[in-house]
């Protein structure tokens, strides 16, 4: 009993360890609600136009901030925004390299894809010539009820109008090393139509580590010790052997077969979600970056992002010929773009025709 004494001692003490590393760095940042909201810069924007353009404004009621918009009916895709900014323009809001969620209170009346943004400060780490220096990212929140919304930062890509600006590869950015936040806005819904309004209730805006992952490998951990345990003391001193079953190897092409078979279904089942990259495709399937390259390349005679937008494309005009009911930009959202230009441009590069010229010449 005395060997089972210290293992107890050394499980128990590893359990002590695991809730320090837990609670010891356990931090988050609010950004609202704070007691004086001055302490900001606050306000709203929208679309560069002449006249015409979207009517945007806030309050705030019961500590909450309310933004309302009337998306202009002369642009064919309005916005406009609610944001947070330091009040010293050379100062920052929070320094996020220590968070790896951002979670935020929304109430909306009609809005289905809300999009976050952040700007961080640039650090002379990519020299630009033009405006908006400040490195801009989106994550469109997929907003179905009201309630407090979370996202993990490393789901925030580099806004494409931003790559297209100034003319940068997103490849080129490391986003790990950007970590000073400027700027933090929530923009009106991308699926409205031209004239739509709505209001939006913002709350609870703040940056925290999640350590959800932990605390279930916590509890596994003491699962597992306490299973030793068991059965250390009650199978002391007796000896038992493994018999290890002889595994038959398939056939290397035959697997390779069901392998490109498997991503080819796994891809049309996951199409429809904008963040479906190769990252996802190599947690899934177990391959390393070359690796699955090749797969695309030798079996499937194609890119991954060549293959996906041919199955993206062929889904969106099938549903602009059969289905009347649906907007461009809701049949865009089903297919996996959440970027209405980029998705425009890349549709009329595939057709030679807008979506709505293409829509239209089947009714």
């Amino acid at each position: 009993m005395k060997k089972l004494h210290k293992i107890l001692f050394g499980s128990l003490t590893l359990f002590i360890v695991f809730i320090v590393a837990i609670f010891g760095d356990f931090q988050s940042f609010t950004v609202y609600p704070i007691d004086d909201l001055t302490d900001y810069e606050v306000g709203t924007y929208h679309e560069t136009m002449d006249s015409n353009w979207t009517i945007a404004k806030f309050d705030t009621l019961n500590k909450q901030i309310v933004f309302s918009y009337q998306l202009s009916k002369d642009k064919e895709e309005p916005f406009a925004a609610f944001y947070f900014r330091d009040k010293n323009i050379d100062s920052s809001i929070v320094d996020v390299k220590n968070y790896d969620s951002f979670s935020i209170y929304l109430k909306a009346d009609k809005a289905q894809k809300i999009p976050i943004s952040f700007r961080f400060q640039n650090d002379s780490l990519i020299k630009l010539s033009k405006s908006y220096p400040e490195i801009s990212v989106t994550k469109v929140v997929d907003y179905t009820t009201e309630g407090v919304y979370t996202v993990k930062l490393d789901e925030f890509e580099i806004a494409a109008w931003w790559l297209r600006y100034h003319g940068i590869e997103k490849e080129n950015i490391d986003l790990k090393s950007i970590t000073q936040l400027k700027y933090l806005a929530i923009g009106s819904c991308q699926a409205l139509e031209p004239g739509a309004s709505d209001v939006i209730v913002i709350d609870q805006v703040k940056f925290f580590n999640d350590y959800t992952k932990l605390y279930i490998g916590l509890v596994v951990f003491l699962i597992v010790v306490f299973i030793g345990l068991y059965i250390l003391g009650t199978f002391q001193g007796s000896k038992k052997t493994i018999v290890v079953e002889q595994i038959n190897i398939e056939n290397q092409e035959e697997k390779s077969a069901k392998q490109v078979a498997e991503i080819k279904n796994y891809i049309g089942q996951n199409f429809s979600n904008p963040d479906l990259n190769m990252y996802r495709l190599q947690k899934e399937f177990k391959y390393n970056a070359t690796e699955l390259r090749k797969v695309f390349k030798v079996h499937i005679n194609d890119s991954f992002i060549g293959y996906l937008k041919a199955v993206r494309m062929a889904e969106v005009k099938r549903l602009l010929q059969v289905d009347s009911d649906l907007s461009i930009s809701e049949i865009a959202y089903k297919c996996g773009y959440n970027d209405i230009p980029y998705f425009n441009r890349q549709f009329k590069s595939e057709t030679g025709q807008t979506p709505k010229e293409f829509k239209n010449s089947f009714q």
